[in-house]
């Protein structure tokens, strides 16, 4: 355990995957931080008759507090999945969205009146985001209710391919989408661009909208919004995708700039709504940031890259996935006021 003055009870648990040598895709934790999930992709060189495409299998291990783990493997091309009050929600093969256990080993509840979802993305710890496709530019949005099965919500976001998408309690979304282009330039060569577009919007009106032309951004685009704070964190953006930038969820008005010259891998909230972490291709660094000032609070050094990251909804936990491995983090960030101090360096080491 570590103990720095404002920023107490740092405490690092690792977990080892039995897949060696492959990067994961994404990590999540449960609503009580309990249970750990990690996945990736594994990809088959095999062709069959109907498609061109190889066929892929999604591994998705699930550690407990004993740190036992549980693999189950998905034939499918990706699999979302959000932790909820009473288990996972889980999208895996043929577009099938259902609750599991904690455990991912037994299915609770079908929800078979909601077809062809693309993608899910968290809401509460009840209330889940789910996208499907209307058309080639258009996407549908149901909010559900896992509790009561019920679409609470429904919209509508443009974009040729949606890349991210998050919503808050209050029902404040923000979504990134990419777009591939070219132009006739002076000398009559043939330019392709990416238009990369930041759009926020709220039950009831569309707030704002800004599209960036690039020559090489936009893959992966990502947004998150803050729970009552009215403010974006988007990355892989703006400034031809470097760096992380905080807006106005209102207005779009650019408030801070963090780590401009780095390549930003994910960014995640922690459970006050006030702090994010985020980390970069640059180095093994997990940067804890407060998300109104822009104020970095610590460094932690986990002695090894990142891929992802994912915090957990109630508790003050947050978890890095690793070649190899999935580092849990336990932080308990200091009150707005003390955080706008200096930032601090830890490093943290493996038990």
């Amino acid at each position: 355990m570590v103990n720095l003055g404002e920023l107490k009870e740092c405490d690092e648990e690792e977990f080892m995957d039995s897949s060696s040598g492959r990067e994961p895709d994404h990590v999540a934790i449960s609503v009580d931080g309990k249970y750990r999930y990690i996945w990736r992709n594994s990809y088959d060189t095999s062709f069959d008759d109907n498609s061109s495409f190889a066929e892929v299998t999604v591994e998705v291990t699930v550690y407990n507090e004993e740190k036992i783990c549980h693999s189950h493997d998905f034939q499918c091309p990706s699999v979302f999945l959000v932790p909820v009050r009473e288990g996972v929600l889980l999208l895996a093969s043929n577009d099938k969205l259902e609750l599991r256990d904690f455990e991912l080993s037994r299915c609770v509840r079908t929800f078979s009146e909601l077809d062809s979802v693309k993608r899910l993305f968290p809401v509460s710890e009840d209330l889940v985001g789910c996208l499907a496709e209307l058309d080639d530019d258009c996407w549908k949005v149901n909010i559900l209710s896992v509790a009561s099965a019920e679409i609470v919500l429904t919209t509508s976001v443009q974009g040729n391919a949606v890349t991210s998408i998050a919503c808050n309690s209050q029902f404040q979304f923000v979504a990134c989408s990419r777009e591939h282009t070219s132009y006739d330039d002076n000398d009559n060569d043939i330019t392709n661009v990416i238009i990369v577009t930041v759009a926020v919007w709220n039950k009831r009106q569309n707030l704002w909208k800004r599209s960036i032309i690039t020559e090489r951004g936009g893959y992966n685009a990502s947004a998150l919004i803050t729970r009552n704070d009215d403010l974006v964190v988007t990355w892989r953006t703006l400034d031809e995708g470097a760096g992380i930038h905080i807006l106005n969820a209102t207005t779009g008005t650019a408030l801070h700039s963090l780590l401009t010259d780095q390549h930003i891998i994910d960014c995640a909230f922690l459970s006050d709504g006030k702090h994010f972490v985020c980390c970069s291709s640059e180095d093994q660094i997990i940067r804890l940031f407060n998300v109104n000032s822009g104020v970095l609070i610590s460094l932690i050094d986990i002695e090894t890259h990142p891929y992802c990251l994912a915090a957990c909804l109630n508790q003050p936990l947050f978890a890095v996935g690793c070649k190899d491995n999935e580092i849990k983090l336990r932080v308990h960030v200091p009150e707005v006021k003390d955080s706008e101090r200096k930032d601090k360096r830890i490093k943290l080491q493996s038990y």
